[in-house]
């Protein structure tokens, strides 16, 4: 595949992502988030699984552990990824979708701080990007008297469980297959998601009716097809290049939330925003580092 195709099938990613982020706020006026996240991933894990099947039976054969590998870094991902889902969902029923994006765009941020902790030092202008990055969370979360918003404080603890998440797939692809790995995170994920919302959430399946659009969408696009163009495009695709065309996904869902849910932000909200942006897209050029997503 030539690059450009493959620029072109991030960029579908990045638009199917930023455009879940306006289902996803739908969806949490009628569900909780744990029934919502729980029925997306069960989703997105059948539609992976049938590709699944036949790598993990091809290299079983090669490698005996393949399977315990995969099932103990799905699990730790998993975790990471549900219990970070679960925050961003919970936090768009108090923010808007747009903030909740550009919010949950900090997460590109925080994966080089995070790598201070192993072997790779973050550099100064890591730190950098990263207090810029706060600054525009900042701008775009706290308003003149009302203090931060308990729904961007949310999607702010849901980026730092992104950033651990992501750490972890960068540890588990040495051993597995990355889409098998996406899977198997998912699988787990959703199981941990169900069981939390029978134990914790009030549900009726007059709610999944209610949703039902928002769902499908979350489960077969953001889980389904858009984490499948992912692992098919990095394969073709510069890790710099990739960011950036991942990394567009907060300014489609403002661009997404304006136009659909008509949503608006101040000119205090659209100056962090397009900080929280420049410290992103930054972030993504001097050091190449594939840029996961967020759903």
């Amino acid at each position: 595949m030539k690059e450009k195709n493959a620029i072109g099938l991030l960029l579908l990613t990045s638009l199917i992502w930023g455009l879940t982020f306006v289902f996803q706020s739908q969806a949490a006026k009628y569900i909780g988030p744990f029934m919502f996240n729980g029925i997306r991933m069960i989703m997105g894990f059948l539609i992976l699984f049938p590709i699944c099947l036949k790598s993990i039976k091809k290299k079983q054969k090669t490698d005996k552990d393949y399977l315990k590998n995969l099932l103990i870094r799905g699990l730790i991902c998993g975790i990471l990824l549900s219990s970070a889902c679960v925050f961003q969902q919970a936090g768009l029923s108090y923010t808007t979708a747009g903030k909740g994006a550009f919010i949950t765009a900090l997460y590109i941020l925080f994966v080089p701080l995070l790598g201070g902790f192993t072997k790779d030092k973050p550099s100064k202008s890591a730190w950098a990007y990263a207090v810029l990055g706060l600054l525009g969370a900042y701008m775009i979360s706290v308003g003149q008297e009302s203090g931060i918003n308990k729904g961007d404080l949310m999607v702010f603890i849901c980026a730092i469980l992104f950033a651990f998440q992501i750490m972890a797939i960068n540890y588990g692809v040495k051993a597995v297959s990355s889409v098998d790995l996406t899977a198997f995170q998912m699988l787990f994920g959703g199981i941990i998601c169900l069981v939390s919302g029978i134990l914790f959430e009030d549900f009726s399946f007059s709610m999944v009716e209610d949703a039902l659009i928002s769902i499908l969408y979350a489960g077969i696009f953001s889980c389904g097809i858009a984490y499948t163009l992912q692992a098919v495009g990095q394969k073709y695709v510069r890790p710099e290049k990739a960011s950036l065309a991942m990394c567009l996904e907060s300014a489609w869902a403002a661009l997404g939330s304006a136009l659909i849910l008509g949503e608006r932000m101040s000119a205090r909200e659209l100056i962090g925003c397009l900080l929280l942006f420049a410290a992103v897209i930054l972030s993504t050029l001097p050091k190449p580092k594939a840029c996961h997503s967020h759903h």
